[in-house]
């Protein structure tokens, strides 16, 4: 078993060893508006405040302009957006900020992240997503978290 997991291990190194933090955001809070379709009833429809406090997200550049989004959830449980079979499009950057469009085919999710440094110093992100209303929960959402750091002169 030892042996196993040391092969794992060796395995998953150069992808470890290659990719680079941009940022680690959390603390998302805003608003969504739920469409009414899907799982949402009549009653819950609309706009509501809406949170994902126990998460958080990393944004790592993992090669040649290429990027991925790694998602902690509440469940402790790690995925990685590209590995889930989404598309990271760098859109914009500049020294005090960066933004990258997430599309994911399957469930016609779009996102756009936005992270930049305020005049205080401080690093925050905005969340706009946009969920099918073909999804389980259809909705279309913004929100705001802060951000530990921001190292954009990483990004190609």
């Amino acid at each position: 078993m030892k042996n196993l997991f040391f092969i794992v291990a060796m395995g998953l190194t150069p992808l470890l060893v290659k990719s680079q933090t941009i940022a680690n955001c959390k603390d998302l809070t805003g608003y969504s508006y739920f469409n009414y379709k899907g799982n949402v009833k009549k009653n819950e429809s609309g706009f509501d405040k809406d949170k994902i406090s126990s998460g958080i997200t990393t944004f790592k550049k993992i090669g040649p302009e290429k990027y991925d989004i790694l998602i902690l959830d509440a469940r402790k449980s790690l995925f990685s957006l590209t590995q889930d079979g989404g598309k990271i499009i760098l859109m914009r950057k500049s020294k005090d900020e960066v933004a990258f469009l997430h599309y994911h085919d399957k469930t016609e999710l779009i996102e756009i992240y936005s992270i930049w440094i305020d005049a205080d110093k401080k690093v925050n992100f905005t969340l706009m997503q946009n969920r099918s209303v073909n999804a389980t929960i259809p909705k279309s959402a913004l929100m705001v978290g802060t951000c530990d750091s921001l190292d954009t002169n990483i990004i190609d």
